[in-house]
């Protein structure tokens, strides 16, 4: 009998991983994960958090804990489908993190989208899957001072989030198409092209084709046959993060075929860090918190602490624990512990604007849009040798504005930051513009969001006290480098040349209708028209949006450019914090973020487990 017992209890395990059954522990209390000695501790259950935890966790003899402030939302229809999108802002699965006000638009205020889940924003976001250029993850390099960072080395840890599909019949007799090597087949994610029979408007009908023809004819952008291959200026079908049965696929994901020595606490926020008073510091605990109201409760460390929060929550994790700016702290009421003035700095967040063009053609069904474009420089601008001339004249004057600001710690560390960028997209052809071309928005028409890829401008989000409940000091800074606006009004000046083009096909011919002529004259001198609409000053609609796609703020490079954490994703300063998210990318890449984070994720796992 006990022989038996054992085939069926193998056959049991057999049957469970094939079907990608989870043993990873779920606790709300935290009297529940006190008591044990935890070799990792991963603060944060978003998109990095969970791989890290996941890649961590297969050493079968490390006991992981992730600390998560937001639910377990993946049976909630509002998250696993994505035809929801937006169904849960401004809910509490929502961070909705509130800028200060913006001077460029009147002091008006605008809200950074974060999910505030298991799985964090991938669990909210709009699924969009792929890659900046290979010359931006090369220049990573030159910025980190590693030239382990580099475009083969990422990809390799891009793709194994993957288990990716390949597109059938239908959906390349649609348009869709993908490079072999630019994907993975075994990763925790399913990946490829929505399935035309559940997302109508994804694939069928004349509109994506008439964009993307007008992308080669008016752009001069080629159809490319994957953008995740490490050359992305062009327009083509995207992949998502949405399986084949049309299921969400957010970092969640990662918990399948995770064993009971990972466990996860829900619902619970980590306030700071309790450090040794040695030099340098070691992390021996977190302070955790459930509500303001409640006290706070010290959960320990024996090894590794991993800061996996978020740009926008993980800087104010530091800043309470003592590490930041002298200055910065001394306002918040809080004793420096470790001199980083870079933490929170160098924020970088893009801008958005929703062109609209009036058409007659079915534009029904359920799923995002994936038909993306995006466009170079020199696809943008007729005189972009001028437009180059007049950015390296002003970088001095810029940069400076900017440490003066406090938004950046060395104005001569953000001039090269930005050759470095100006290389990949001046000389290398790297995007500088995605167009994303949208189906049944603005409503009953189609639509283009529009936003400048790596914003000049830098920010800074800072605590305004001790208390972990009380909303950062959030300054994007927006437009503060004028080159930004001057590249959206280009970029928006190219969607109307694409808008009138596509007026002269069959159903189209009502054109554009937002902002439209009356708003914004076709006249050549109509800059200060588009400036206008851009930030909402027209007194019609409300300007800008936020693309939710904030880095920066706790930068990867050395210490004494400002950076705050090394090469193998170490805080300087201290002996076992690990920061894996995205407030280490020190500089925008021209991409949707997701994969990216993937692959950073995977790479820094390898790198704690000294596997790289």
């Amino acid at each position: 009998m006990s022989g038996l017992l054992r085939l069926f209890a193998l056959c049991a395990t057999l049957l469970l991983a094939l079907h990608g059954a989870e043993a990873a522990q779920f606790h709300w209390n935290v009297t529940d994960v006190q008591g044990t000695a935890w070799d990792y501790i991963v603060v944060g259950g978003g998109l990095t958090g969970l791989v890290v935890s996941r890649r961590l966790a297969e050493d079968d003899d490390k006991k992981v804990l992730v600390i998560e402030p937001g639910s377990d939302e993946r049976k909630n229809p509002d998250i696993y489908q994505v035809s929801k999108y937006g169904a849960v802002f401004d809910t509490p699965l929502d961070w909705a993190f509130k800028t200060t006000p913006q001077a460029v638009i009147g002091n008006h205020t605008r809200k950074i989208r974060a999910g505030r889940v298991l799985g964090g924003s991938t669990a909210i976001n709009g699924a969009a899957w792929n890659r900046a250029a290979k010359s931006q993850y090369d220049l990573l390099g030159d910025i980190v001072g590693d030239d382990h960072f580099n475009f083969t080395t990422l990809q390799s840890y891009m793709n194994r989030a993957e288990s990716f599909v390949p597109p059938n019949a239908a959906q390349r007799e649609a348009g869709a198409d993908y490079v072999r090597s630019a994907h993975g087949t075994d990763g925790p994610l399913s990946i490829g092209f929505s399935p035309i029979q559940l997302a109508k408007r994804m694939f069928t009908g004349p509109a994506p084709h008439v964009f993307t023809q007008a992308v080669n004819a008016v752009l001069h952008a080629p159809t490319l046959r994957d953008q995740c291959d490490g050359n992305n200026t062009g327009v083509a079908f995207t992949p998502t993060s949405i399986s084949q049965q049309n299921m969400r696929q957010a970092s969640y994901m990662y918990l399948k075929g995770t064993h009971d020595n990972l466990h996860i606490l829900l619902g619970h926020r980590v306030t700071k860090l309790i450090w040794t008073d040695d030099t340098p510091r070691t992390a021996t605990a977190v302070q955790v918190q459930k509500t303001a109201e409640e006290k706070p409760t010290i959960v320990h460390a024996n090894g590794d602490v991993v800061l996996a929060a978020g740009a926008l929550n993980t800087p104010g994790i530091l800043e309470r624990s003592g590490v930041g700016a002298k200055d910065v702290l001394h306002k918040a009421g809080i004793q420096q512990v470790i001199h980083l003035p870079g933490v929170g700095k160098n924020l970088q967040e893009q801008t958005m604007n929703t062109m609209g063009l009036k058409a007659d053609v079915n534009y029904t069904g359920a799923g995002p849009s994936n038909t993306i474009a995006n466009s170079n420089v020199y696809q943008l601008f007729p005189n972009a040798t001028q437009v180059k001339k007049y950015m390296y004249e002003h970088l001095d004057e810029w940069s400076e504005q900017l440490q003066a600001q406090g938004h950046v710690v060395h104005a001569s560390t953000l001039q090269q930051h930005w050759k470095y960028v100006m290389h990949s997209f001046l000389e290398k052809g790297a995007p500088v513009t995605e167009h994303f071309f949208d189906t049944g928005f603005p409503a009953n028409s189609y639509g283009i969001d529009t936003w400048f890829l790596l914003p000049f401008s830098r920010g800074s989000v800072h605590v305004a006290s001790s208390d972990a409940f009380a909303p950062p000091t959030l300054d994007p800074n927006y437009f503060a480098v004028p080159i930004d606006m001057d590249f959206q009004v280009a970029s928006l000046r190219a969607n109307r040349r694409l808008f009138r083009y596509m007026s002269k096909r069959p159903g189209f011919e009502q054109g554009e209708h937002i902002p439209g002529t009356d708003m914004v004259p076709e006249t050549d001198n109509n800059y200060d028209a588009w400036r206008s609409w851009i930030l909402g000053l027209n007194g019609k609609g409300h300007g800008f949006g936020t693309v939710s796609h904030p880095i920066g703020t706790c930068s990867m490079m050395p210490r004494a450019d400002g950076g705050v954490v090394g090469p193998r994703f170490s805080l300087y300063g201290a002996t076992n914090v690990r920061i894996v998210d995205a407030s280490i990318l020190p500089v925008q890449v021209s991409a949707h973020l997701s994969s990216t984070l993937y692959g950073l994720a995977e790479f820094a796992a390898d790198m704690i487990r000294d596997r790289d």
